[in-house]
């Protein structure tokens, strides 16, 4: 069975009988492994999948690189992340207090090899792919490691 982390849960409980791995910095009954991330205190290339939905735009600008980087870290080559996050040129994305950092589908394309030379100490990942979802409320990407 495939080993899938569900990154900053939240309210949200997936089946761990399904492989999921519930984390978030809150102590809630279905949370696996209670943390303030980054880091993520996993062991490297231990996950197939992550998803990370509605979550990476609360944290800090300043620690988005490290948050990739550790994503990067526990996943297994050929592992992804899917994520999904408020389109930064929407009134959602930027009425919510608690969001504190801003995405478009460009924002992906900094950690992979076309963005490489500019050394931001990113990881790079094999493949991002963004777009935008639900009438232009919402980014999904798919990174690759």
């Amino acid at each position: 069975m495939q080993r899938k982390l569900n990154l900053g849960a939240g309210h949200v409980d997936l089946p761990k009988n399904e492989g999921w791995v519930n984390l978030d910095c809150n102590d809630w009954p279905h949370v696996d492994v209670q943390a303030y991330i980054p880091p993520i205190p996993l062991e490297d290339e231990s996950f197939d999948h992550i998803l990370a939905s509605h979550f990476i735009e609360h944290i800090a600008a300043d620690k988005k690189i490290d948050l990739f980087n550790e994503c990067w870290r526990i996943l297994k080559p050929g592992g992804d992340m899917l994520v999904y996050v408020p389109y930064a040129r929407s009134d959602w994305a930027i009425a919510d207090p608690t969001h504190v950092s801003f995405w478009v589908p460009e924002s992906f394309q900094y950690f992979t090899q076309q963005m490489a030379y500019l050394r931001y100490g990113i990881n790079i990942w094999s493949s991002a792919d963004a777009f935008l979802q639900d009438n232009g409320w919402v980014v999904e990407a798919r990174l690759v490691k």
